[in-house]
């Protein structure tokens, strides 16, 4: 039997617009990794020099406050109601939607490998398709269930760290690090002084240790894809016009809860990395505050969108083919900073400005190349993969 991934007319234009804008916010977060040493702040306790100085601290405050661990989240939200749809609408073609859905994990597990080692260690991809296949055992778990596991999650890993925080205050005197512990992760000296083939060294160790770290990330990628889950099961994304009142109400509890948590541990990322106990509660953004965060963009995008449809016209290709420009970031960030000798020398204050110009770019193309193609490059191989079938790329 033959399968046929999802048209263009059967596509919700707000998913696909907050999509875009999340694409966005995963490059304010990355490319403070792709252009320094950021990876060495949790192990150093200190911010590399490109970091340093009040304007540079106050441009990290803000991206840690209002990007830093909210539109990742907000991906993954995204991811698993996108799961749901593509199994709501796989059950009406296929007698097999979840053995469908594993093909099409398989696929993106690929994809992410391939990104991990041959373009850059932050991918996020292998992690989303690995965990997305627990994602089947909850299909069929009702939607107030998978919203109560979400939270239990939630309150549990945020109790867990507030505990871990207390054991940090009290002994941190007694806490001795020798050099051995606190050294630098090595990316300064790959980036700037490495080739291609330290460049694959590093990146293929990197994917590794997250890999084994994975088991530890698993309840928090987890808990955000069923939150997206229980937004697909209750059918929300399908009548956004029609529960305005109910999203005005959800944008606004969220960010009056999740905002003062941002705040506090953007402040400590920013101001207070020297301090090892305070560096601990900085977890609890990915627990609560980022959740939050990514739940308020979720619902005021989704009004916004709703709202103003213009605007889909501008963010809602770039979500269309969400993978290439993920993809496509992680190329050209490398190729610049690494490429061009300009890792770790480019101050923060100027990061978001490179950000904001190349997804300019990257909405001028995607509007260019949907008018002319149905699928992104990465999209078409990946829905080839899936459904076994040659598919038409171009509009006819």
């Amino acid at each position: 039997m033959t399968h046929q991934p999802i048209m263009l007319n059967e596509r919700i234009s707000e998913l696909d617009s907050i999509r875009g804008v999340a694409i966005f916010g995963i490059l304010l977060m990355n490319i403070m990794s792709f252009a320094g040493p950021f990876l060495d702040i949790a192990s150093l306790f200190s911010l590399p020099e490109m970091f340093q100085g009040k304007a540079n601290q106050f441009t990290l405050f803000l991206i840690n406050t209002f990007v830093t661990a909210n539109f990742y989240t907000l991906f993954s939200i995204l991811f698993g109601l996108g799961f749901y749809i593509f199994l709501d609408r796989a059950k009406d073609k296929t007698s097999a939607p979840n053995r469908l859905f594993r093909r099409r994990m398989t696929g993106l597990l690929i994809i992410g490998l391939l990104h991990a080692i041959f373009i850059w260690y932050g991918d996020i991809l292998v992690s989303y398709a690995l965990i997305g296949f627990l994602l089947m055992l909850f299909v069929k778990v009702p939607p107030k269930w998978n919203l109560g596991i979400a939270i239990t999650i939630s309150v549990l890993m945020t109790g867990f760290i507030v505990l871990l925080y207390w054991v940090m205050y009290k002994t941190q005197d007694l806490l001795m690090f020798s050099e051995a512990y606190l050294e630098p992760s090595g990316i300064m000296e790959v980036a700037t002084n490495g080739n291609y083939l330290d460049i694959l060294k590093f990146n293929s160790e990197y994917t590794l240790i997250a890999l084994v770290g994975l088991f530890f990330m698993l309840p928090l990628v987890l808990m955000m894809f069923l939150i997206g889950l229980y937004i697909g099961q209750k059918g929300y994304y399908k009548r956004i016009g029609e529960i305005r009142p109910f999203l005005v109400k959800v944008a606004l509890v969220s960010l009056i809860l999740g905002l003062p948590i941002k705040l506090f541990t953007a402040y400590i990322q920013s101001y207070r990395v020297d301090d090892m106990a305070l560096m601990t509660l900085v977890s609890i953004s990915n627990t609560i505050g980022g959740p939050l965060m990514a739940i308020f963009y979720l619902s005021a995008f989704a009004l916004l969108f709703n709202s103003f449809k213009s605007l889909n016209k501008f963010f809602a290709p770039v979500g269309r083919m969400a993978l290439t420009n993920y993809v496509m970031q992680s190329v050209v960030m490398v190729t610049l900073f690494y490429g061009f000798n300009l890792f770790g020398k480019i101050d923060m204050i100027y990061l978001p400005l490179i950000a904001i110009i190349f997804f300019i770019v990257q909405v001028i193309f995607s509007r260019w190349y949907m008018k002319r193609y149905r699928f992104g490059p990465l999209e078409y191989l990946w829905r080839r993969f899936t459904y076994k079938t040659k598919i038409s790329i171009k509009r006819t």
